[in-house]
């Protein structure tokens, strides 16, 4: 019916999906690997955003304009997000090298003082 319906081969779609799934597994991989080695950390937007691209792009297939509509719309809602998280991130980090500094300098205080 959805290709008498839209004019979509099944065959393409179908074929469409099935790369779509294998790249979801492979990349789960990648992401699970990367996520043990701390690589994602802060940064897991991107990851996730470069997932979307790939079904985005994967949808060119189907139709160019829909895929150029799609990819504006979901830029537009996750642009901030992306943005949002990494500067939660970098200021978070901030945050431990302050707090790094202050246990250090308080270490060094107590170390002249017993002096």
């Amino acid at each position: 019916m959805i290709g008498q319906v839209s004019g979509i081969d099944l065959g393409i779609l179908a074929s469409l999906y099935m790369a779509l799934i294998l790249f979801g597994f492979g990349y789960n991989s990648l992401i699970a690997w990367s996520e043990r080695r701390g690589y994602t950390k802060g940064y897991m937007s991107l990851f996730v955003a470069f997932g979307v691209a790939v079904t985005l792009g994967a949808t060119v297939v189907i139709s160019w304009q829909f895929a150029l509509i799609t990819t504006g719309a979901f830029i537009c809602s996750g642009l901030p997000m992306i943005l949002g998280s990494i500067w939660r991130h970098v200021r978070e980090r901030e945050h431990e090298i302050q707090r790094l500094r202050a246990e250090a300098k308080r270490g060094n205080e107590s170390q002249t003082l017993a002096e």
